[in-house]
């Protein structure tokens, strides 16, 4: 009997012991928040919210919200579209890291990293839910009816830790608006694109940098597209009051953490394009971030250091009392906000990078571009030209004047930085060129020995202008042939391979290409068609610099290494399921 009893008791305090386990997963900690907001508003800049410095009212429920938090005043994004951002933001980590990015002309799922925080918040008791209004772009669901959604999951929650994400698209192109709103900030204007600006073809064109060539905006139709585009906030705005007065309708209120940013800026021809995912500029990369958390932010704080996107993962985790995985790159904001947090020790972030340096890149329609931003300084890296622009964004904050001329030094400091990340660096052929004694037009066709994964072109934009410009491979993917434009600016296509001997990497080069180039480190006065292997023209990607700086040389053509980006098997798995789809031997 007595054996039994004791039994009975240890089985007891197990069960105890769980159920006080449980209880502290399921219920927050003193002072953290129990409702985890997360809202992103697609495609908005800073620069168009109150709180941030603009004169029209579009945004007086995130100026309540930042007046009573967080502002951080220079927020990052490391991906200039909304796959790439978003995974960073789930995961923090680099969009060379967790693979979201368009790669091999196609866009990549998520899934580079073992573990995203939302899972994590997940295996520590929070329930956790979705709301997305871009299901399709022309049928977006309206910001107010996912704030009332989302609501109704959580008012049966109430009891419980929640984590909600609500993504906004009314702020995403095609741009549309109410004669109501458009009669209040823009009545004069009576042109094409008075209530609706951005369909298909507009922005297709916009993405391979041809708008200015199909369509001439007028001084007048870029004010009213910039009301558009206000009119979209607003509504997003609205939205983001519909779930603060619900919490403070519910005394809720105080037990929660909303966080509003966006995923990347928008570009209204500040550097020649309408739209976002072509450039790495500041219009698109700089993005709103406010943080609205009264248990933990007593007092209102207006952050000017250097945040990023990549940050918002290890802050809520932070602020909620979860140790973050060791290999997040980001880092807790709270200390920033907070007197209950202390700061972060380490000066380096895992993958080396220092703390104080972010990356952006993952461009989505055209060749690849980087950008390193360590205040005041700001690189534009082109992974087959090499370092391109240098900017004191401090003092330059729209970009104006490139000082890549000027300070070496720091190019080569930035360059170093970067390429000490060996992820995602495209490799492959690179023929480039440039026209100084007035050749007029290039042509070339390149035949592949083994199979062509993707061809890109740098200043080179097919499908607008066919008579200038061509870029086409062929349907075996073996032959790429290019037609451009040429002038004093280099030029460029860069074809990615698949194969690992020299063999299978060679190609044939013919066409109609200026005499005076460099193969490799070598310059020479090449006879076509060129038979050329890796071997015969690689170069390394830090000495980019020497084969552009060549005054005498208008045409390069090399081979650089490939980094460490996913290889031409995943692309062949990918067709051979397409086809066994087709076939219906698979679902």
């Amino acid at each position: 009997m007595g054996v039994r009893t004791r039994r009975m008791t240890l089985g007891l305090i197990g069960i105890v012991v769980l159920v006080v386990v449980a209880a502290f997963l399921l219920w927050p900690r003193p002072g953290t928040p129990r409702y985890v907001f997360l809202i992103c508003l697609d495609a908005v800049r800073p620069d168009h919210l109150g709180c941030y410095g603009y004169t029209r009212a579009t945004s007086p429920r995130i100026d309540q919200l930042a007046g009573e938090g967080a502002l951080f005043e220079d927020a990052i994004t490391q991906a200039p579209w909304t796959l790439p951002s978003i995974a960073t933001v789930l995961s923090s980590t680099f969009p060379c890291q967790h693979g979201a990015r368009r790669t091999e002309g196609t866009r990549v799922a998520y899934g580079g990293v073992p573990l995203n925080f939302v899972e994590t918040l997940n295996s520590h008791g929070f329930e956790t839910s979705l709301f997305t209004g871009g299901l399709t772009l022309n049928g977006k669901v309206p910001a107010a009816e996912l704030s009332e959604a989302a609501l109704d999951w959580l008012s049966e929650r109430l009891d419980r830790k929640c984590f909600i994400v609500i993504h906004h698209y009314d702020t995403h192109s095609p741009y549309t608006a109410s004669p109501e709103c458009i009669e209040r900030l823009d009545p004069g204007y009576q042109g094409r694109f008075r209530y609706r600006f951005g369909d298909f073809e507009m922005l297709r064109q916009a993405r391979v940098g041809r708008l200015a060539e199909v369509i001439d905006l007028s001084p007048e139709d870029l004010t009213h597209i910039k009301a558009l585009y206000d009119c979209q906030i607003m509504r997003g705005d609205s939205s983001i009051g519909i779930i603060a007065d619900s919490l403070r309708a519910w005394g809720r209120l105080e037990e929660a953490m909303i966080i509003v940013f966006a995923d990347h800026g928008e570009e209204f021809l500040e550097h020649g394009s309408i739209d976002h995912g072509q450039t790495v500029h500041e219009e698109i990369l700089r993005v709103p971030l406010v943080i609205y958390c009264p248990s933990l932010i007593t007092a209102p704080r207006r952050v000017e250091r250097q945040v990023g996107l990549i940050d918002i993962g290890p802050t809520i985790l932070d602020a909620v009392g979860v140790d973050k995985p060791s290999y997040f790159e980001g880092l807790s904001l709270m200390p920033l906000v907070s007197d209950r947090f202390d700061a972060p020790g380490s000066e380096k972030r895992p993958c080396g990078l220092p703390a104080s340096c972010l990356i952006s890149e993952s461009i989505a329609r055209r060749s690849e571009k980087k950008a390193i931003r360590r205040p005041p300084w700001k690189l534009i890296y082109d992974p087959f030209f090499g370092a391109g622009e240098l900017y004191d964004i401090s003092n330059d904050p729209f970009e104006h004047d490139n000082l890549i001329e000027i300070h070496p030094l720091t190019v080569s400091r930035l360059t170093d930085t970067l390429l000490t990340m060996q992820r995602y660096y495209p490799g492959g052929w690179c023929i480039a060129w440039r026209d100084l004694q007035g050749h007029g037009a290039v042509r070339g066709t390149v035949r592949v020995s083994g199979k062509i994964i993707e061809a890109l072109g740098h200043n080179i934009f097919p499908e607008i202008d066919r008579e200038t410009d061509l870029l086409v491979v062929a349907d075996d993917w073996k032959t790429v042939r290019f037609t451009a434009r040429a002038g004093p600016d280099w030029q460029g296509i860069e074809i990615r391979m698949g194969g690992k001997t020299d063999a299978d990497l060679a190609i044939t080069l013919g066409g109609r290409l200026p005499a005076s180039t460099a193969i490799g480190y070598s310059v020479t006065q090449p006879e076509f068609p060129l038979a050329l292997s890796p071997s015969q023209a690689a170069v390394e990607r830090s000495n980019l610099h020497t084969l552009f700086g060549n005054p005498e040389v208008e045409c390069v053509i090399y081979w650089i290494a490939p980094g460490t980006e996913p290889t031409a098997t995943r692309k062949s798995q990918a067709e051979l399921r397409q086809q066994l789809k087709a076939i219906g031997y698979i679902e």
